[in-house]
């Protein structure tokens, strides 16, 4: 989250704009809940909407698979980018520096092309409903 958050106040200056989508079960999953999502944002300073996707439909329609999966559009809104904010995971003890991320958000705020290695995400599965 700390890289995270370094990225999107940088970035953010160079004409990106972030969103967050929680679509975990916050009936199995309270701490997914709209209000603790809030809380999260007030407590980290989370400097972009952090929104919750109750349905599940948007996670859907993205195919999205795990926690936390990024897309970065570019400026006319088509997908550039779906895949991992870096090479570390929880288990590999790489650091986390964003690298994949970067790239893809500098890539598309020039107009450069589409990464043609995108690296899937890995994480915690989403929380679907039952």
């Amino acid at each position: 989250m700390p890289r995270l958050l370094e990225i999107a106040r940088d970035k953010s200056r160079e004409g990106a704009a972030f969103v967050g989508i929680s679509a975990n079960d916050a009936d199995q999953y309270p701490d997914d809940a709209p209000g603790r999502l809030a809380d999260m944002v007030r407590e980290q300073k989370i400097p972009f909407p952090v929104l919750h996707d109750a349905t599940q439909n948007i996670a859907r329609d993205f195919h999205a698979a795990c926690t936390p999966e990024f897309y970065v559009f570019d400026e006319a809104r088509h997908l550039f980018y779906h895949g991992r904010m870096d090479a570390s995971t929880p288990g590999n003890k790489l650091t986390c520096n964003g690298e994949d991320l970067m790239a893809a958000i500098d890539a598309a705020l020039t107009g450069a092309k589409t990464p043609e290695v995108q690296h899937p995400s890995m994480g915690c599965n989403i929380k679907w409903k039952t």
